[in-house]
């Protein structure tokens, strides 16, 4: 879950292009699958304090609202920014990133996360 272009791209880079994905109130997410569930969650914050969160990486055990769901604050619907969604597309044909995959997005964000945005 990314919501600066920039971040996108530095995501991007590491994740490939996303075959499903979504846009809600801020930013988008992209669905990907780590197998042996070993991947661990974590937050990527900006050095800017006032930018706050770059990126959100969820994993076992933790959620994401999808689409149609309308945001509460908004009242605007979570949309699919792909072709393909998670109804179309069972888990399986999902990409595959590796356990380490937090560990590789780090290097990618580092200048965001040490220098703000």
């Amino acid at each position: 879950d990314a919501d600066d272009p920039n971040v996108q791209a530095a995501v991007l880079d590491v994740l490939g292009s996303p075959q499903v994905a979504k846009r809600g109130r801020r930013g988008f997410t992209t669905f990907v699958r780590e197998p042996t569930l070993a991947a661990s969650a974590r937050k990527f914050r900006a050095a800017n304090t006032d930018v706050g969160m770059l990126v959100e990486v969820l994993a076992r055990g933790q959620q994401t609202v999808i689409p149609p769901t309308v945001h509460p604050e908004t009242g605007a619907a979570y949309a699919w920014t792909s072709e393909r969604t998670l109804i179309d597309t069972p888990a399986a044909a999902l990409p595959v990133v590796p356990a380490d995959i937090v560990d590789r997005l780090d290097p990618a964000l580092r200048p965001s996360t040490d220098h703000g945005i």
